[in-house]
Formats: structure tokens, sequence, C-alpha cells
């Protein structure tokens, strides 16, 4: 298989587009993480908040064009809600060979940075998914309890690589 930094025929800033399935605001959504001179792999960063008295916000990336697989090596997730959630628990959902999963990442705790105003996540974690062409990547939060003062908002960076398929 040959790896691919980049998309062959669309541009990185039209992958990165949102798109919000949580009916709540985007936030600014797609950089790519590159510094002047450096080369490979971009990531995605994909955000969204969620409406007030949710437990949950979810977002997704648009769909991985025809003949590309994405291979994710590491999810970084940043956070907030209301000051009563302690714990934010990351997940993202990814479809392979036409298995639609859903993964529970490690929980990250509130940093207290926040307090008393609001809770704040932030982590990340090295793992390696797959999503398949035509899929989505679904960045997910959740936390105990309701949060009905802020809302739970959710952003994550998704880094690793395209593969031309066969």
């Amino acid at each position: 298989m040959k790896l691919l930094a980049k998309l062959v025929g669309v541009r990185i800033a039209d992958f990165c587009n949102c798109h919000n399935n949580s009916a709540s605001r985007v936030r600014g959504c797609c950089e790519n993480h590159q510094g002047p001179g450096q080369s490979g792999p971009p990531s995605v960063h994909n955000g969204c908040t969620a409406t007030p008295n949710a437990f949950f916000s979810a977002c997704d990336t648009p769909a991985i064009p025809a003949g590309q697989e994405v291979v994710i090596e590491t999810i970084s997730f940043n956070g907030n809600g209301d000051p009563g959630n302690i714990v934010l628990v990351p997940a993202v959902t990814t479809t392979a060979a036409g298995v639609q999963r859903l993964y529970f990442l490690n929980q990250l705790p509130d940093t207290t940075l926040g307090q008393p105003a609001r809770a704040e996540y932030e982590g990340a974690q090295s793992l390696r998914l797959y999503a398949g062409p035509g899929t989505i990547i679904v960045c997910n939060g959740f936390t105990d309890n309701l949060n009905p003062t802020m809302g739970v908002s959710v952003g994550c960076t998704i880094s690793g690589y395209f593969v031309a398929l066969p």
C-alpha cells in the first residue's frame, strides 16, 4: 500500500469541513498542524458544542474519499462543562471493513484550572484505528451529569495518515 500525505484531488480544507450532528453551534474546526517546511500526514481538528442540559457532545468529519483509508495514530481531546462534572469520557466512532465501532478512550479528569467556574478536560491517547472510504470519524465526549449552565463542549484532534487502497 502506498502511504499518502495528502488527499489526491481534494484540498485538505475540503476534508476538514466539520459537520455538526448535535444540532448545536460548530466552533472553528480545521487546522493543518504542520509548521513551515514540515511535510507528512495532516491532522484534522474537529470540534462542536452541545446544547445546555446535555451530557454529551458529538461531531464528525466529512466522509473519507473513495479509494482512501485513514489510519488514526493519536487522538487528543479537550473540553469543558459544568463545574460539577469531574470526568469526561472521550470516545471515537469509526467504520472499517463495513463494521462500525465505538471506542471509549481513557477518562479525562477535570484539570481544575477552570474551577470554580467550569470543569476543563485535556488529554491524548496513542492508538491504532482505521476508517474506511465513504465513512466518517465521530468524536464524542460524555459526562456523568447534565450540564445545565454551560453545556458540554468537546474538541478533538485526530492525527494519522491516509492510505491509497488498491
